[in-house]
């Protein structure tokens, strides 16, 4: 018998085992010593079983005992002899086909088992290591060898058996294995490899209702392969390429995939060459040789994709694999567990693996990380182990897939009710699928974002604080629609509101460093977005026949104006501020405008609204500031530009209010703006809280006293119109707790904003009323595209302060529209008589 403890040969190389590694050979030798004759060991992928079945070989041999090593792919063969050799100084025979020369009499023999069914076994063996054992325990010679080995009657053999198993689950109900191994050894699990870092990440992405289910067979455990050769059609690899395009459009990963049929792997294949992605196909049927140099090419990196079947699952230890597609139906658990831990293998520069399954397999099985329990026995049951699978539900929202246990969808915010809805097959969203771990990283991520929002608190120290919670950095996209809902629909408006919080929160924002700053966390919350109005307006550019470096400068210039900073007069469509009456009549043109657009979208027309809203209360902050006052500040720093004092324009303008410093900045010509801007840039050290403004070379004018933000000097009742235009919703908050979920609304004023066109009064109309409109005149609308042009309405009233608006009562506003307001302002120029 083995001793516990007994050192390593004396040709080792360096080597140091893993504390688990050690510690799983001590439960083996552990076992062997208390009686058992037969072990089996689960090792996932990547903790190192070959490593640790050569060191026990390494062990056995140096004490002169006889050791057959059994494999069934030829990979195996010759991964154990490179480890045998490397570390120990062990050249074995080895027993496979016509490729090697076996010699018996070495005490160290590598045989495939294919081979020895037809070849004499070699004798007096002390110890018996079959690898893959969940498939090489089903071959017929495995029940011959340990007949052979143990004399007939197996408890009582004198040579030991060891069998190794990433996946030791059976696809038929009433296969097991105690039959083979009296014990389990188990080595950490995936999820626990990946905590010590011997694991790289999983992210998960599900796509259904691709493939139609109900066409699926299955017999003996698993899918028929006739039944999976219906659904997996050239036109679902067509349709998987380019889902992966989207996701991956740089083509940044090494890919593999598994594959139905033979048929269905080359096409894959091929279907990827014509997209630009260099790839290959392994079969059952491919030569050694053949199989040698696509793996090498693979491993230098000339193709990106390795199509198979069956292949890769057992024996496939390229660490640099990024991404597996999973392309097929799965129904056996093993098989399931096989594939994904081909590329759960770290390696330089690599962060996570992604797994991404267009067959619904991850609703089916779990997710890739899982840990499920291993049963010797077919039917036992074991206590304290988790549920096989995590059962996953899929989102009402987002139709993404989700933990059962979840409450709050991780992508999209969905709050889940208390009965699960029926989901109908249609195709849905691509989304990634986060582990429970990943869940909880998310919301960690989620709320602090989210909170800081709400109080309007800096986020910048976010990464920081993830990386001391997790040790490691949050992938980029976790921050695409962290704070707002990704809505496709109205995420241009939260554009807006995520301007106001960042520039509420940033120091010195007008600043270029700031702006870009801005700019890049804008990009980065509304990174799908963005995305897809950039494909969209390819698509629209494209049929105007521009050339490329045209239709680039036409999709850059529309993106940009997308995500820019619109000031309040901007959002109502005007190009400086207006006049405070005319606040009014802006407001009830944008009103009518989206009531008419968007009557159908009701989602959309709540959003506009909100956004005018807001508008709306910036304008009417902007106007009640005292004018004696704005007036004497800007003569003030004017002043003090003049004389090159930046020092006291910085100190001076941060003691007046938001709107003030507006009201101030589009007082000042752009040379004046320019100047200052050039001094902040050269000059970004803060001021000190207690610098004395009074040591400057400049001294204010007069003493400046902002009023109060609800004075308004021109006769507008601010809080009666805040509650007319806004109700209650001119502004909002989020509540988040790891319970509920996280609704977004919207933030307070700005502190500053960034440059913009001076301030110009509205110009006077010589005619206001060229066709001279009378009160209880019929009239519609003079333009084609307005829905009022086909109207038939009654000017019930003028404006009483401007001379170019009217009142206009229009019945189709509430038969139309379903609108109790019937009456709407209107530009008299804008009119024509019926």
């Amino acid at each position: 018998m083995l001793t516990r403890g007994q050192p390593e040969a004396s040709n080792s190389k360096d080597l140091t085992l893993r504390d688990y590694q050690s510690g799983v050979i001590s439960q083996i030798y552990n076992r062997f010593d208390s009686g058992n004759v037969s072990v089996l060991l689960y090792a996932p992928t990547g903790a190192g079983k070959t490593i640790i079945a050569a060191k026990i070989i390494a062990d056995w041999e140096n004490q002169g005992k006889r050791v057959l090593f059994l494999v069934h792919r030829g990979k195996l063969v010759h991964q154990t002899r490179e480890k045998l050799s490397t570390y120990f100084g062990i050249e074995p025979s080895v027993i496979w086909r016509d490729f090697f020369q076996p010699d018996y009499a070495k005490r160290v023999q590598i045989a495939m088992l294919q081979t020895l069914q037809n070849r004499e076994l070699p004798p007096d063996i002390d110890l018996v290591i079959l690898d893959e054992a969940h498939t090489g325990s089903y071959y017929k010679i495995w029940q011959k060898i340990m007949l052979r080995y143990s004399g007939g009657i197996v408890a009582l053999s004198k040579t030991k058996f060891l069998g190794l198993s990433a996946s030791p689950w059976r696809s038929k109900t009433d296969q097991g294995y105690c039959q083979f191994f009296q014990a389990v050894i188990r080595a950490p699990n995936p999820k626990e490899l990946i905590e010590m870092g011997h694991l790289c990440r999983a992210r998960q992405f599900g796509y259904t209702g691709l493939i139609d289910e109900s066409k699926l067979r299955v017999v003996d455990g698993e899918f028929t392969e006739d039944s999976m050769r219906s659904v997996c059609t050239p036109a679902l690899n067509q349709e998987i390429i380019q889902r992966y395009l989207q996701r991956d459009s740089q083509l940044e990963r090494k890919l593999i995939a598994f594959c139905a049929s033979v048929e269905q792997a080359r096409n894959l294949a091929e279907q990827f060459c014509s997209a630009g992605v260099r790839a290959e196909c392994i079969v059952g049927e491919t030569p050694e040789e053949e199989r040698d140099r696509i793996f090498q090419d693979y491993n230098q990196g000339k193709i990106q994709l390795i199509s198979s079947v069956g292949v890769l699952c057992e024996g496939f230890d390229e660490p640099s694999v990024s991404a597996v597609l999973v392309c097929r139906p799965v129904k056996s658990k093993a098989l399931w567990v096989q594939m994904n831990g081909r590329g759960l293998r770290p390696f330089v520069g690599k962060e996570d693996c992604w797994f991404l399954d267009f067959c619904g397999n991850i609703k089916r099985l779990g997710l890739p990380t899982d840990t499920f329990a291993i049963d010797l026995c077919p039917g036992n049951k074991i206590k304290g182990t988790p549920p096989e699978p995590i059962p996953t539900k899929e989102c009402d929202e987002c139709k993404s897939w989700v933990a059962a246990y979840e409450k709050i969808c991780p992508h999209c915010g969905h709050v889940f009710g208390s009965d699960k809805n029926k989901v109908k097959a249609t195709k849905r969203k691509f989304e990634e699928i986060l582990s429970p771990e990943q869940q909880k990283q998310f919301r960690f991520l989620k709320v602090r974002a989210v909170n800081a929002y709400n109080k309007c608190k800096s986020i910048d120290n976010l990464d920081g604080l993830f990386y001391e919670q997790f040790n490691y950095n949050p992938p980029v996209d976790w921050y695409d629609g962290l704070i707002f809902e990704n809505n496709s629909i109205n995420w241009e408006i939260n554009v807006q509101h995520y301007w106001r919080y960042l520039l509420e929160i940033t120091p010195n924002p007008g600043s270029k460093a700031a702006r870009e700053q801005i700019q890049g966390l804008i990009k980065r919350e509304f990174k799908s977005a963005i995305q897809d109005a950039t494909e969209h307006f390819q698509k629209l550019f494209a049929q105007d026949g521009l050339s490329p470096q045209e239709l680039d400068f036409r999709v850059a210039e529309r993106i940009s104006s997308l995500i820019s900073y619109k000031s309040w007069w901007t959002i109502l469509e005007l190009n400086s501020p207006p006049d405070a009456d005319y606040l009014d009549f802006a407001y009830r043109q944008c009103r009518f405008k989206y009531e008419s657009r968007f009557a159908l979208k009701p989602e959309v027309l709540l959003a506009q609204m909100e956004l005018i809203g807001i508008a709306i209360a910036e304008g009417l902050e902007y106007h009640s500031q005292d004018v004696k006052v704005i007036e004497k500040s800007i003569a003030t720093i004017r002043h003090a530009i003049q004389h090159q004092s930046f020092s006291f324009v910085k100190s001076f303008v941060g003691r007046l209010s938001s709107t003030a410093k507006l009201r101030v900045w589009n007082g000042l010509t752009r040379a004046e703006k320019l100047a200052y801007r050039r001094w902040q840039e050269n000059n970004s050290v803060e001021l000190k809280e207690d610098e004395d403004i009074s040591q400057t070379a400049i001294n204010p004018i007069s003493k400046v006293e902002v009023k109060p933000l609800n004075y308004c000097d021109d006769g507008i009742n601010r809080d009666k119109i805040f509650q007319i235009l806004n109700g209650e919703g001119n502004r909002t908050h989020t509540a988040v707790n790891s319970e509920n979920s996280a609704q977004v609304m919207h933030p307070p004023n700005l502190t500053i904003f960034p440059e913009r066109t001076a301030y110009t009064p509205t110009p006077v109309i010589e005619n206001p009323n060229p066709e001279n409109f009378q009160v209880g005149e019929k009239v519609a609308s003079n333009k084609p595209d307005s829905p009022a042009y086909h109207w038939c309405g009654r000017i019930t009233r003028m404006h009483p302060t401007n001379p170019e608006v009217c009142y206009v009562n229009y019945p189709e506003r509430k038969t139309l529209l379903n609108l109790n307001a019937t009456e709407i302002s209107c530009r008299l120029e804008d009119l024509r008589r019926i």
